[in-house]
């Protein structure tokens, strides 16, 4: 994951990154004041939300306004302009992809092939996909988990679809699968020390990975991603009351560093390992006797 960061005018900045881990993916996180764009196209989809401010562009001959919280989606090859509407500026967040990776998560919602979805409108009025769009983009920048950031990337982009495109998505009835969801839970409580993907658990259960998120959420109540965080971090506890050192623990869970462990630790505990572990390990002799 290759972060730029590029400084132009005073008040404006941008940032650039890839997420190769699932597929041609670029990131650019920006905020301008001046800069426009002229009139351009991009090979594959382009789809943003605005963070602050307006946006003024045009859009196949036609102008348009985009406020905060609202989404921004350009079809391949759509040709668009793009700036401030006022001397306030604007800030996105942005995703620029092949437009297969589309294709590929509508088909997966659907359980069939679909047509390359296509969307009709470049402004999309929907705060609540709005925000997780942001979220994943949040995600892509700095979450090392594959298993996170390629069921999250999946599960936002089918519902882009699902909602808002050219395309009909049925979703495939096959009822709990519970023998699926027990084998994927068995294999990650088995594998807190691997970087888990998405596509290992598909050939595990044998559904897609879409049927598999969502079968394992009627089951559990929680996604495949958020029940691996929970154990590997039930387990961080069992390890820090022993009074092992907390680099040990996160190397021992599969977190990347210290750093990682700890800011999945505090989200879920409210506490940092530190201070769990000095508050909790277990010392000889303070039990009364019986």
């Amino acid at each position: 994951m290759d972060c730029r960061k590029e400084q132009l005018l005073q008040g404006e900045r941008t940032k650039f990154w890839r997420a190769d881990d699932i597929g041609d993916v670029e990131l650019p996180h920006a905020r301008y004041l001046k800069h426009s764009f002229g009139r351009h196209t991009h090979e594959g989809l382009a789809v943003g939300v605005i963070r602050h401010g307006v946006e003024s562009f045009t859009c196949m001959g036609s102008g348009h306004y985009a406020v905060a919280d609202q989404i921004i989606v350009f079809n391949p090859e759509e040709v668009h302009t793009g700036e401030a509407a006022d001397d306030e500026g604007w800030e996105f967040r942005m995703f620029y992809f092949d437009s297969e990776l589309l294709r590929a998560a509508a088909s997966l919602a659907s359980g069939k092939q679909v047509n390359l979805p296509a969307f009709r409108n470049p402004v999309i009025n929907d705060p609540a996909l709005a925000l997780q769009i942001c979220s994943l983009h949040a995600v892509l920048e700095i979450e090392e988990s594959r298993l996170t950031r390629q069921e999250l990337f999946l599960l936002t982009f089918a519902e882009l679809a699902k909602r808002h495109a050219d395309v009909k998505l049925d979703e495939p009835n096959r009822g709990q699968e519970r023998q699926a969801v027990r084998r994927v839970r068995e294999y990650l409580d088995a594998n807190t020390r691997r970087n888990v993907a998405l596509e290992d658990l598909s050939e595990l259960s044998g559904l897609s990975p879409y049927r598999l998120i969502r079968v394992f959420r009627q089951e559990l109540g929680i996604s495949p991603h958020a029940y691996f965080e929970q154990v590997r971090i039930h387990r961080a506890r069992r390890l820090l009351k022993q009074g092992l050192p907390i680099a040990d623990v996160a190397v021992d869970l599969g977190f990347t560093d210290q750093s990682h462990l700890n800011r999945h630790f505090k989200k879920l505990t409210g506490v940092t390992p530190g201070a769990y572990r000095s508050a909790t390990t277990y010392k000889t002799g303070i039990l009364p006797t019986p």
